[in-house]
């Protein structure tokens, strides 16, 4: 098997959705993963020190003031699970991709022209001869462009860039 940290993904797109290829260097591939499998993750609770303190990312913190003053790290692994007659050796590097889901025909716009990335977002819209901010309903992304699901309407203006990068925009 091979894994990696999905977490950016795995806010955009179910488990379900997923799909994945891998190319070992010098080896086999590019071929499907047989499955994808999700562990349960971690959180990793990081101290001014510098320490951290590994709990299981099921657990709930009750302690607002802790969680407050700590800072956290979490993870979502994804595991490729590969065909066992696959020639493979402990060790080998490997390069793998996970796609998410594709929809077509929707609302998208650059990143770049919105602030924020998951389910709620911002963008500088154009209401007559003024610049206001507006709220979005934000979807999947594929890194360069992110679904708007609510807000906007085919032909609405809004600014290439986000709107807490434009001076008076309110």
């Amino acid at each position: 098997s091979i894994s990696l940290n999905a977490k950016a993904l795995l806010r955009s797109a179910d488990i379900a959705d997923v799909k994945g290829r891998f190319q070992v260097e010098d080896g086999v591939g590019p071929t499907n993963c047989l499955q994808i499998v999700q562990s349960g993750g971690t959180s990793t609770d990081v101290a001014a020190s510098g320490s951290s303190k590994n709990d299981n990312a099921d657990s709930t913190q009750t302690d607002e003031s802790s969680a407050q003053s700590t800072p956290s790290v979490s993870s979502k692994v994804l595991t490729c699970l590969i065909d066992k007659s696959t020639e493979v050796e402990s060790g080998q590097n490997a390069t793998l991709v996970f796609n998410g889901k594709h929809k077509q025909s929707v609302l998208t716009l650059p990143v770049s022209a919105v602030a924020g990335r998951v389910q709620k977002g911002l963008v500088s819209y154009k209401k007559g001869d003024n610049w206001e901010r507006k709220e979005v309903g934000l979807g999947i992304s594929d890194g360069a462009n992110i679904e708007i699901t609510s807000g906007l309407h085919e032909g609405d203006v809004v600014a290439g860039v986000s709107p807490d990068l434009i001076p008076g925009v309110q």
